[in-house]
């Protein structure tokens, strides 16, 4: 789908590898201070550009998927195994407590040697202790290379109104429990995103300047799906060095509703180009290309990732996935047996491994890795649903279905919803081969409240899909309205072959069943059409350009019509005949792909 960008990606020399786990406060107050603390601490070693740092989201999320208490990552013990899972050379733990009418931050910067302890007495404005805090961890970590603060200080959150910080830290402490992902960009929570979105409002009121909370706030609204108040926020939010990553996140949210994935993987880009010590940017570029099948680009940026992180297991595990969806199945393993190496007690990495074993076909391989993670104490509910996975793809229902039953009860809390909903899908397959049919469709109806879906689904559950049942209320013809475009892109066909192009692309969609959307069409009359008329939008833009060989490739970007949110990307190639019986050729079956996964 990207065939016309090409990724300038140029990783730089590696900087030791920093990140901070989330603070430990004995009050929830206190926690949120301390992830203030946290936040302009990273923004001053950025601003050394001594360091590749690991934002604090994806420290929550490894910790997670570890199955590792947030509240006990700040122990020596398990902060030093942090240290190892993440591949990082330091990570900073700290904890914050009443002390002497202030606050008493402790903790240690923690690496391979001996832990350089920190000890700061911090007043109880908040204004202050953000300030001295953030400065006294950053001044710890550069003092082990004989370094000190950068004298240009514009790092965010700074802020002379405690009311504002105060504010922020309610709405910061939500963000991070947000998916904040590039392939299923969910909202957590939603009571809680909202009172949260109220908060960094009351935050900016009460400080104008602060642009974290501007920034915070725009990529609420964004999650929210509020997206001209995202805009305005994001206005108040600037263009410089300081709340970098969460304004970024908002933009990459807006454009995945509003742009083609070439514009956001432009915006990413760019992003990574301008900082390329942050390490979660490169991370969401990665996915943002996979989430459009671009795989063999994110590779490339996964390995640049790893130029910079050499010691990460993550970036080591995803390289092996994006391997692995490119078919190079020897490959993907090696890179998941390598990101083992790195972090042996690694659980995540345990699953990986497993999990290209299963892409492979190695499916009494993938036992073998995986029933001794599915015996660990808490093993996490994904490691146990793939092991079921391996022993239903070998027939073995008997071994499969407790596996299944036993990932879909400990499959809790917000961030577990798509393994709890795989969980019930594959239940939902065991009472279908087991002839219940009425038990299968409730279990499939129980999937799909979660919010997970799966394509194909299988054509007895189908009816279960309150959607599906709405389409079915509507002549076929009506349940799906297209808009369909076609663009060239280098291939250089003439007028006649693109208009030709153009037949056949819509001819596709109305025989998979969709009418056309009428061409000039308004938002507002496309929304109240398809609202009632019961129908689902879908615009598809494809894209014709030439492959090395002399043939032709077109490329399928799909969106929600009129919305313009991103649904998926599908291409076909072909070669070895005239442009006339290659887009004859192509443009039918790249059409019917489009059609068969989106259930037209």
């Amino acid at each position: 789908m990207l065939a016309t960008l090409a990724l300038t990606l140029v990783a730089a020399a590696p900087r030791p590898v920093v990140a901070s786990l989330p603070p430990h406060g004995s009050t929830p107050e206190l926690t949120r201070l301390g992830l203030l603390i946290e936040a302009r601490a990273g923004e001053l070693l950025e601003a050394s550009h001594r360091y590749s740092a690991l934002h604090l989201k994806q420290v929550l999320t490894t910790a997670e998927r570890e199955g590792l208490d947030r509240e006990t990552l700040a122990q020596d013990e398990v902060a030093d195994r942090m240290r190892v899972i993440l591949g990082a050379d330091r990570v900073i733990a700290l904890r914050l407590a009443p002390g002497n009418g202030g606050v008493q931050l402790e903790g240690a910067v923690r690496s391979a040697g001996a832990p350089v302890p920190l000890s700061v007495a911090l007043p109880a404005s908040w204004s202050k202790a953000v300030r001295l805090g953030s400065e006294a961890v950053a001044t710890a970590v550069l003092a082990q290379d004989e370094a000190t603060l950068p004298a240009a200080q514009d790092a965010q959150p700074d802020s002379s109104s405690d009311a504002a910080l105060k504010s922020l830290g309610r709405c910061w402490d939500v963000a991070l429990t947000q998916s904040l992902s590039a392939e299923a960009p969910v909202t957590i929570a939603p009571k809680d995103l909202a009172a949260a979105t109220g908060a960094c409002k009351d935050a900016v009121k009460a400080d104008g300047t602060l642009r974290f909370a501007a920034a915070v706030h725009a990529l609420l609204l964004a999650i929210g799906r509020s997206d001209a108040e995202a805009e305005k926020a994001l206005a108040k939010a600037g263009t410089g060095d300081g709340a970098v990553v969460p304004r970024l996140l908002a933009r990459a949210y807006l454009a995945s509703r509003n742009q083609p994935t070439e514009a956001r993987v432009k915006l990413l880009q760019t992003a990574v180009d301008e900082h390329p010590s942050a390490l979660m940017l490169r991370a969401y570029l990665a996915d943002t290309l996979a989430s459009a099948n671009e795989h063999a680009k994110a590779v490339e940026v996964w390995k640049g990732y790893l130029a910079l992180a050499p010691a990460s297991p993550f970036a080591q595990s995803r390289l092996s996935r994006s391997l692995s969806r490119l078919g190079q199945s020897s490959a993907a393993i090696e890179a998941a047996r390598a990101a083992l190496a790195l972090a042996p007690e690694s659980t995540e990495a345990l699953l990986q491994l497993g999990s290209r074993q299963i892409d492979a076909k190695q499916y009494a391989d993938a036992v073998k890795t995986l029933v001794p993670l599915a015996e660990r104490p808490g093993a996490p509910a994904e490691g146990i649903l793939r092991l079921g996975w391996a022993y239903w793809l070998q027939d073995d229902v008997e071994s499969a279905e407790p596996l299944f039953k036993l990932a879909a009860e400990r499959a809790s809390g917000p961030m577990a919803w798509r393994t709890k909903g795989r969980a019930l899908y594959d239940l939902a397959l065991v009472e279908l081969k087991a002839g219940h049919a009425d038990e299968a469709r409730a279990m499939y109806k129980r999937s799909l409240e979660t919010g997970y879906t799966v394509k194909p689904v299988d054509p007895a559950l189908a009816g279960s899909d309150p959607k599906a049942a709405a389409a079915q209320k509507v002549s076929p013809a009506g349940a799906v309205t297209a808009k369909v475009v076609v663009e060239d892109k280098g291939a250089n066909l003439t007028p006649e072959l693109l208009a030709a192009a153009l037949t056949l692309a819509r001819n596709g969609a109305t025989k998979a069943g969709a009418t056309l959307a009428p061409d000039g069409e308004t938002k507002a009359a496309a929304l109240q059409a398809l609202q009632a008329q019961k129908r689902r939008g879908f615009e598809v833009d494809v894209t014709l350009t030439p492959t090395k060989d002399g043939g032709l490739k077109a490329d399928a970007l799909v969106l929600t019509y009129p919305e313009r949110a991103f649904r998926g990307a599908w291409g076909l190639g072909g070669s070895g005949a005239g442009p006339k019986e290659l887009l004859e050729a192509i443009i039918p079956a790249l059409m019917s792909d489009v059609a068969t996964d989106l259930d037209w």
